[in-house]
Order: C-alpha cells, then sequence, then structure tokens
C-alpha cells in the first residue's frame, strides 16, 4: 500500500534551509520510498513524500490502511515540528493505489535526476465516468511504455477513485508530461477536474 504527502504552503513562513532539512528527514525515515520538491507548473514548490508499506498486500483489511494512514499523517507531522515549520504548511495525505510500478523493479530516484508529474483531481459526480474510461485509460499508460508509478486515488468511501497521481521518469520535459496527460482518455473525457504539472527534485 502506498501513502503520498502532500505539504503545500512553503512560501508562506518555511525558509529553504528547513524545507531542505525536512526532505532529508522524510527520505531517512522507515516505509519513504521518494521525497522532493514539487516545482508545479506554476512555478510554486509543494514538497512531495511517498510512503510504502513492505508489510501490505491485496488483502489487507480496511482496518490495517487506515492504521498505517493514520501513522504516516504522525509521522509527517513529527517531522514538521522537528523542523520547526508546522504552522507553514497544509498538509494532505491519503492513500494512493499504485498500478503501474518501476520497470525491472529499479526504484525511482532523485539522484541527478527530475521524475516529472501529474497531480489530477476528479470533478465531482465523475465516479461512473471514471470507471467507464479506465479500461482506455490504462491502454493510453500502457501503449505509451512510460517507466514510473502511476495509480489513483481512493475515495474515501471505498467506492471507486476521486483522482490520480502520476510520476513518470522516462519524460523529458513539462511541455511533453502536458501533451500525454492532454491526451489522457481521462482528460478527453472530462473526468478531472484540475490537473497539476510538476517537476519532481
Amino acid at each position: 500500500m502506498h501513502v503520498v504527502s502532500r505539504l503545500s504552503g512553503a512560501e508562506q513562513g518555511a525558509s529553504a534551509e528547513r524545507v531542505d532539512a525536512l526532505i532529508c528527514g522524510a527520505r531517512a525515515s522507515a516505509g519513504c520510498v521518494l521525497a522532493g520538491r514539487m516545482v508545479l507548473d506554476s512555478g510554486r514548490e509543494d514538497v512531495l513524500i511517498v510512503w510504502l508499506d513492505d508489510d501490505s498486500n491485496s488483502n489487507t483489511t480496511e482496518p490495517s490502511k487506515k492504521s498505517f494512514l493514520e501513522s504516516i499523517s504522525d509521522r509527517v507531522q513529527a517531522l514538521l515540528q522537528k523542523n520547526q515549520c508546522a504552522d507553514a504548511f497544509r498538509v494532505d495525505t491519503r492513500a494512493w493505489n499504485v498500478v503501474f510500478k518501476p520497470k525491472n523493479d529499479v526504484p525511482l530516484s532523485l539522484n541527478n535526476n527530475t521524475v516529472f508529474g501529474a497531480w489530477c483531481e476528479d470533478r465531482q459526480g465523475a465516479k461512473e465516468l471514471r470507471k467507464q474510461t479506465r479500461p482506455t485509460h490504462l491502454k493510453h499508460i500502457e501503449d505509451s511504455n512510460h517507466d514510473g508509478l502511476m495509480g489513483a486515488f481512493p475515495a474515501i468511501d471505498g467506492d471507486g477513485a476521486v483522482g490520480s497521481l502520476l510520476l513518470v521518469r522516462s519524460i523529458q520535459s513539462i511541455s511533453e508530461l502536458k501533451s500525454w496527460t492532454a491526451a489522457d482518455p481521462y482528460a478527453q473525457a472530462g473526468v478531472f477536474q484540475s490537473v497539476e504539472l510538476f517537476a519532481l527534485r
């Protein structure tokens, strides 16, 4: 089971040094598989942390998943407190059902690399449209042969999904990412309310 924590608002009160220390602390934490600055296409910078529960599997119970999600929320708050920037961020921690994983089991890494990503939020009432469009959406990703971590944000009530996060290391630029996501059947069908493109560094 993957969990993502998005920390928004660093420009409101956390110094660059404290943000760097926060990211380093996250990378050193158990369960963290990726952490870095989200440099958004708009120019704003957030922080993204990706977590993985190695003990989880497809048969994990909902209470266990909730417990892991809560433990990550507590861990993020501890990191913020330690780096004296708890009041500088708005924190969004949510489950992430990863469908596409890195090829050849080679983990995503930010060492001398930039991973490009898209944070997509569905419009209200799009659950059925998402379900209907999902097969062509998956085929779009498969046919592209792009490499990375890609999946959906499950709805809190467990009924379907409410958004997607795509982290891709085989894309070379924001413009290439923009063209690829614009051609996604979800985007074409009007599933998404918003799509934020970013470079993760």
